[in-house]
């Protein structure tokens, strides 16, 4: 059921989502708290969004996209929206995937914040993993980051920031999810600077045969023009068959990108 009060809060006790195949996603204790007055001033904020318990039993049936004859960018462009977006708080303390969707049971939790509005993007992520340790006789769960974000790609302020970090054990979620479940994932991303000129830097590695280190510029002088140039190396021998992998060495990179209207 509905709970209130109406407007500026809503609650629902249940929900579910279904296709042809059933139901694929049940969410429980949503709760969504937003400030009414705020698109006074152009600007759509939620003070909080949340749910007690997120259940992915599987992905939900889709339908083929039709071929698109358009060039695909590089790099991505940010929406423009009629008003400003404001999430102050992001919390999911139970999320729930079944085997269906990465392969193995998993159990995470999530909290964040984002912001969008004509000067850029900002967010806030904060994804990890739980799994249960028993030793001793006793039981204990062990908290594991998988994924952590924290970027200001604002480029109507002048700047951009950004700190990824990528943390995926042998055989875990995010291992299977990007179809290495035998390795252990390590990938840092940073950049830092004036929007015209920030430094990039990607490295990580994914155990033998698997690695890439890169640096250089991203420049984005406002939301609808972007840019970057890298340029060094990576290894994917690891991607290979064991019978070429010997024949594969480290590959130099070099791109230079953009969209500049």
């Amino acid at each position: 059921g509905l709970e209130g009060p109406l407007p500026g809060r809503l609650g629902i006790a249940t929900l579910t989502l279904a296709d042809a195949g059933g139901v694929w996603l049940e969410v429980e204790q949503a709760r969504l708290l937003w400030r009414p007055a705020a698109l006074l001033q152009w600007e759509l904020r939620i003070a909080e969004l949340s749910a007690g318990r997120l259940v992915l039993h599987r992905l939900p049936a889709g339908e083929s996209a039709p071929p698109s004859d358009e060039s695909v960018s590089l790099l991505p462009d940010l929406p423009t929206l009629p008003l400003s977006l404001r999430l102050e708080r992001l919390t999911l303390p139970r999320i729930e995937l079944a085997e269906a969707v990465v392969g193995i049971a998993t159990l995470l939790h999530a909290e964040g914040r984002a912001a969008l509005d004509p000067w850029g993007l900002s967010l806030a992520l904060d994804l990890a993993g739980e799994r249960r340790e028993s030793a001793l006789g006793t039981r204990s769960v062990i908290s594991a980051p998988l994924i952590v974000i924290q970027a200001e790609l604002r480029p109507g302020t002048g700047r951009l920031t950004a700190q990824v970090t990528l943390r995926g054990e042998q055989g875990g979620p995010l291992a299977r999810l990007v179809g290495l479940p035998d390795r252990a994932l390590a990938f840092d991303l940073t950049l830092d600077g004036p929007s015209e000129h920030a430094a990039l830097t990607l490295r990580g590695d994914a155990g033998e045969g698997i690695a890439i280190d890169i640096a250089g510029t991203l420049r984005a002088p406002d939301a609808q023009r972007l840019g970057a140039r890298i340029e060094g190396s990576a290894d994917v021998a690891g991607l290979l068959p064991p019978t070429h992998a010997p024949l594969a060495g480290r590959l130099a990179l070099r791109v230079d990108a953009g969209a500049m209207p």
